[in-house]
């Protein structure tokens, strides 16, 4: 449906659920000449739509689960005083947005120091950012639908996610991921290193420094309402990032 209706229109009537009027306009699109020459018939739309919905019910299945197992694992760590630092905590698998941008399909993993700092605020031992754990329970989801997806100012080998999750500071939460990592003699895993709040000035400046690899423009639009600044505007719709810019 992209090949024949502004993918914009195709975003927003799947998520509001019109169906029949995303075929409709589809339709109306192919006979009046405009778009692609070929239109799925509606029974063979209807067989793909369940694949879809099937594979997205697995998926947020499959999440859902993540972010139970994660949240058991990651407090027994933290109130576990015979756990060292170093013990990794398995958050989720690398998401498909990732995949595409060229990272490999490993584990996502962090650590017992990174969540200690994450979790509790700089006045105690080993804290400084006060991030609530029932906040970071829902990592898994916001690492396979961020907000943004940017090269890292500080390593070549990170990305880092910005998130739908809010710090205290009522900033968003990004996630620092170097990838493909040594682990133990014969593994490699896509280490979480940090988790901390950026506002929305350094989002502004990592666009401005050519740092995005992949937006989700519905959910950039939202941060712009709450923000009440332009972030999508300052995107490069030409160039070299265009080129390699991945957008839904």
């Amino acid at each position: 449906l992209n090949l024949i209706l502004p993918p914009e229109w195709v975003s927003r009537m799947f998520l509001q659920g019109r169906l029949d009027r995303l075929l409709e306009s589809a339709r109306e699109y192919v006979e009046q000449g405009r778009g692609a020459k070929e239109i799925i018939l509606p029974q063979e739309s209807i067989k793909m739509s369940k694949t879809v919905d099937a594979e997205r019910i697995n998926l947020g299945n499959k999440i859902l689960a993540d972010e139970d197992r994660f949240y058991n694992e990651a407090n027994r760590l933290l109130n576990d005083p015979t756990f060292n630092d170093r013990a990794p905590i398995w958050v989720t698998d690398t998401p498909e947005v990732l995949i595409k941008l060229g990272t490999q399909p490993l584990k996502i993993v962090t650590t017992k120091a990174v969540l200690q700092k994450v979790t509790l605020s700089w006045t105690q031992e080993k804290g400084k950012h006060g991030i609530p754990m029932e906040s970071i329970r829902q990592l898994p989801r916001n690492i396979h639908d961020p907000i943004m997806v940017l090269k890292s100012s500080m390593r070549d080998d990170s990305l880092v996610l910005l998130t739908e999750m809010i710090a205290p500071d009522n900033s968003h939460v990004v996630v620092v991921i170097q990838l493909s990592q040594p682990y133990g003699r014969s593994y490699l895993i896509n280490r979480i290193t940090s988790l901390h709040g950026r506002d929305i000035a350094w989002v502004k400046k990592q666009i401005e420094e050519k740092r995005l690899l992949y937006i989700n423009k519905t959910k950039a639009q939202l941060l712009e309402r709450s923000a009440g600044l332009s972030v999508s505007g300052d995107v490069p719709t030409t160039g070299p990032l265009k080129e390699r810019l991945i957008t839904e």
